[in-house]
């Protein structure tokens, strides 16, 4: 009974924490995700707890990543004693509540997930759950930036073209998660499994894909291809140059393809087709728009970890510092993290969080 309850608790928080959303709230997006990763994480904990009591002993499965997780916790909770507001610190800023206690609950949740999860059937269960989810997701950014339904317009691109954003919060978060998963699909859609299970996952791979574009975020692009190339050439535990080097030939070719179009007069005219080859032909220009300005960024954050290098100013509190080294006012923007995570932990944890 214990290991079905687990499984379905594990199946079930997968699928509802990513579409999480509470309107009419001061942060509808994130506190609602929070609330229902910690309560995974109650019953969770009494699903294994029950488990060892009725075993008689206390026994649990490790993994290679406990003690690389439990140094990179324990540096936060180093940082967070010595930060600049230990209030930020713990709880995170509003929006983004990545302080020390959101960090304890990354780690509890994968370490109970591992917990409870008994085998491959498991494994396999939890990834198409989450995957349904990505589905469902994708769906609806679909439908927020070509049609304009619910709940898309906040965020804006090129040509006015909407960014869809979903239950999110943001569009690079949606970009993220959908850039994720899209690699996992395409993985079922090329490995020998069954034909209904490979129309599936097919379908996934597609909703994705077109999802992810509705984000307009283009290092979630990148990580997507990169993802998908890794499952190319890495197939069946074997590396395979010519996957490798035909993936690169497109990309040059793909590139080169979309430069071509984006610099023709007709690919400036309204719709998301045009936007999206701006988009991505953008991609190169390290002058265009969001990247300029977060380049400048990472070199105003140099001087920033310099300035405390060894614990950084805690967990979150990137946005309270920054200023201070913001070598200008870049249109008006706060920024709360250096968009770059090896740049932003050295910020909130010092060398010893990054290392």
């Amino acid at each position: 009974m214990a290991a079905t309850l687990g499984r379905w608790i594990l199946r079930i928080a997968v699928f509802v924490v990513p579409l999480a959303f509470l309107p009419n709230i001061v942060d509808e997006f994130v506190l609602p995700k929070l609330l229902l990763a910690r309560l995974f994480i109650a019953v969770s904990a009494v699903v294994v707890l029950a488990r060892w009591v009725r075993q008689g002993t206390v026994t649990w499965k490790r993994t290679p990543l406990d003690l690389p997780l439990l140094a990179f916790i324990g540096s936060a909770a180093l940082s967070t004693v010595f930060a600049i507001n230990r209030n930020v610190a713990l709880l995170g800023t509003y929006d983004r509540w990545e302080g020390l206690l959101t960090i304890v609950t990354y780690g509890l949740v994968f370490w109970l997930t591992v917990q409870l999860l008994s085998g491959e059937a498991d494994a396999r269960g939890l990834t198409w759950s989450l995957l349904v989810s990505g589905y469902v997701i994708a769906t609806v950014a679909i439908l927020q930036s070509a049609f304009g339904l619910l709940g898309g317009g906040y965020f804006l691109g090129t040509n006015n073209v909407i960014r869809a954003d979903v239950t999110l919060a943001n569009p690079d978060f949606l970009g993220i998660f959908l850039g994720m998963l899209l690699p996992v699909a395409f993985a079922k859609l090329i490995s020998r499994r069954p034909l209904t299970t490979r129309v599936l996952a097919a379908n996934l791979v597609v909703v994705l894909f077109l999802g992810l574009l509705a984000t307009f975020t283009r290092a979630a692009w990148i990580g997507a291809v990169v993802g998908v190339v890794v499952v190319l050439v890495l197939r069946r535990g074997r590396f395979h140059v010519w996957p490798l080097a035909i993936s690169a030939s497109v990309l040059v070719v793909g590139f080169a393809i979309i430069g071509i179009a984006a610099a023709r007069p007709s690919s400036t005219g309204s719709g998301i087709v045009p936007a999206l080859i701006a988009r991505i032909a953008s991609i190169t220009d390290l002058k265009s728009g969001t990247s300029n300005e977060r380049i400048a960024t990472w070199g105003d954050t140099l001087p920033l970890i310099a300035s405390r290098p060894i614990l950084g100013y805690g967990p979150d509190t990137f946005g309270l510092v920054y200023p201070q080294f913001q070598g200008a006012n870049q249109h008006f923007v706060l920024w709360d993290k250096p968009h770059q995570d090896a740049l932003g932990v050295a910020a909130s944890q010092g060398v010893i969080g990054l290392l």
